[in-house]
């Protein structure tokens, strides 16, 4: 009875001592078993190394003991971060989450019921904001939109390179490029000119036993963004022309396969879309730009604001509007129309 005591009480007081810098590989472990997606914990493990271990303003909060850390020692090394970084909110959110986790953590190990970053309130005010940027860096415009699926089409029959045509797909149907390319040819339906969105390709990242990351890879999974439940979105008939030729494609070079797309990357394809934006004399612009392109193309065009929700899979409207709707009017258009309009 005694040794057990020892026992007990000796690991109580050594939960009540230790440091940030001590219990972070545990709690690393933890988050791993149980956490969606690696690659979200690869980025957290990053924050650490940037933004705790190689920091000098971290240094009490990784080496005084958790349970002695006070809402003012958390304050204080909050504002300086945000002053140093000049960090957004969003920022600022995501490097403190390791602190706030391993408090929980701690809870639900009993170790204490206090967790003093939940008591942390910056004003907003605090942060760096981010006015949102112009429409010409965030969207394609029509006309270029046009262009560019012309030239993914010239060049996938070219080079019979069925990967060109992931750069359509996307701007016809404003999914993700991890969705894009987790895509297989049952998850059409071209009867009801619907698809059925299920599976992306995503990034699986593994930690070597030693503490550091393996070389990035990607699987296909039953796994939308954020945990997203799957969903039925309606498509238009260019859409299918697109999978037909991808299909014709790939039975020339001899691939059986029920997906469209095999061997390539997110990056893979972007790079084709900046060659081809260089070749066309347009602004480069990122895969994401095209699913921002197809949301504003369709609200700009009085498109039910609930229904292109819906179709990109935003939880909240407010998503849709202030992330990813834009002008699709060039400069001299809206000069040419205000001009109609406000004419004497």
């Amino acid at each position: 009875m005694y040794d057990y005591l020892y026992e007990y009480y000796s690991q109580d007081n050594l939960d009540s001592e230790c440091t940030l810098e001590k219990i972070y590989p545990e709690w690393l472990k933890f988050k791993l078993l149980t956490a969606n997606r690696n690659n979200t914990v690869h980025r957290i493990d990053t924050d650490y190394h940037k933004y705790y271990i190689n920091e000098p303003l971290s240094e009490k909060i990784l080496s005084t003991p958790l349970l002695k850390l006070t809402v003012a020692d958390i304050k204080v090394w909050s504002h300086a971060l945000i002053k140093k970084y000049n960090l957004t909110q969003k920022a600022y959110f995501n490097i403190t989450t390791i602190l706030r986790q391993v408090f929980q953590y701690l809870i639900d190990k009993e170790v204490t019921d206090r967790n003093p970053c939940k008591l942390i309130k910056i004003p907003s005010t605090s942060f760096r904001r981010t006015p949102k940027k112009k429409a010409e860096t965030q969207v394609f415009f029509p006309d270029e939109v046009a262009l560019i699926i012309d030239c993914c089409k010239e060049l996938a029959e070219q080079t019979q390179d069925e990967n060109y045509l992931a750069i359509p797909i996307f701007f016809y149907t404003g999914i993700r490029i991890g969705e894009c390319l987790g895509l297989s040819y049952e998850d059409f339906d071209k009867e009801n000119n619907s698809l059925y969105l299920h599976c992306s390709l995503i990034v699986d990242d593994e930690m070597n036993e030693d503490g550091t990351w393996g070389k990035r890879k990607f699987v296909r999974m039953e796994y939308l963004k954020c945990n997203e439940d799957p969903r039925d979105i309606l498509v238009c008939d260019k859409c299918f022309d697109i999978v037909e030729k991808i299909r014709e494609i790939q039975i020339k070079k001899g691939i059986s396969s029920t997906f469209l797309f095999n061997d390539i990357t997110p990056s893979n394809v972007a790079l084709k879309l900046y060659r081809i934006c260089e070749q066309l004399n347009i602004s480069r612009r990122s895969p994401h730009k095209g699913r921002k392109t197809y949301i504003s193309i369709l609200l700009n065009k009085g498109v039910d604001p609930d229904f292109v929700r819906e179709q990109v899979g935003h939880r909240e409207l407010s998503t849709t509007y202030n992330s990813y709707t834009y002008s699709t009017t060039r400069r001299a258009e809206r000069i040419e129309q205000l001009n109609k309009i406000l004419v004497s």
